[in-house]
């Protein structure tokens, strides 16, 4: 059973009772790194991150995509230039010669050896919806493709609005093999998790979220949902 750890429904008992022992210092901080000076709040988070690895997580990827093809091919990393070329097979037609040149010509000054690394052969999603919220999934599910195709042409505003005028804006929720994702930040999903409580016992806490990517493809089987973002739709 994947852990969904923007909720303390699958937390268990055992640990919500030892944490509310606690409340006035969550009910005093607003901040999660405050919390984790604690010794006790250090060792919850290793307990919670443990409980994850164990049986999987739930995570959430935004894009900009045709629905249809994820529900039938999953989520796919992809090298960046290949990516880039399939692009161009399938909705070059979608622009002018002169947009094509001005895409082709951008692609190839800012797609270095540094912003390939950054995003080759990596899937990457948020363990909570906050990104809806705080606007961090915006430029996500606005612009079709993802980083590796929209990221240096939004400032182009005729390409920025076929862009925008293709797929649908996508929160993508699957189940995630935690062993396997990787990310920046040491026990991420304990983290995220306690900060969940933190938020139900102190509504003006900051909810601490964290970027994890998959290396590996996720299946269709382990797509949960696909919904569509009302907001982010092309009036055409």
């Amino acid at each position: 059973m994947a852990i969904t750890v923007d909720s303390i429904v699958d937390m268990p008992d055992s640990i919500i009772v030892y944490l509310n022992s606690y409340k006035e210092v969550f009910q005093k901080m607003d901040y999660l790194d405050d919390i984790l000076t604690f010794p006790w709040a250090s060792n919850i988070v290793n307990e919670l991150n443990e409980h994850c690895l164990i049986h999987g997580v739930i995570g959430y990827h935004y894009t900009r995509a045709n629905k249809e093809d994820i529900k039938v091919c999953g989520l796919t990393p992809m090298y960046g230039v290949d990516r880039r070329s399939w692009f161009l097979k399938k909705y070059g037609d979608h622009f002018t010669k002169d947009q094509l040149n001005i895409i082709k010509k951008t692609w190839q000054e800012y797609f270095n050896k540094s912003q390939n690394n950054a995003r080759d052969l990596k899937i990457w999603f948020n363990l909570t919806t906050n990104a809806l919220n705080n606007r961090g999934a915006d430029r996500l599910l606005s612009f079709f493709g993802g980083e590796a195709i929209y990221m240096p042409l939004t400032n182009y505003s005729e390409i920025a609005n076929i862009l925008h005028s293709i797929g649908s804006p996508l929160v993508v929720q699957c189940k995630l093999d935690a062993k396997e994702m990787k990310t920046f930040s040491t026990n991420p999903f304990g983290k995220v998790w306690l900060s969940t409580y933190h938020r139900k016992i102190n509504i003006d806490a900051s909810l601490f979220d964290v970027d994890i990517y998959s290396k590996s493809a996720i299946s269709s089987d382990n797509i949960i949902s696909l919904t569509e973002q009302a907001k982010y739709r092309k009036n055409l």
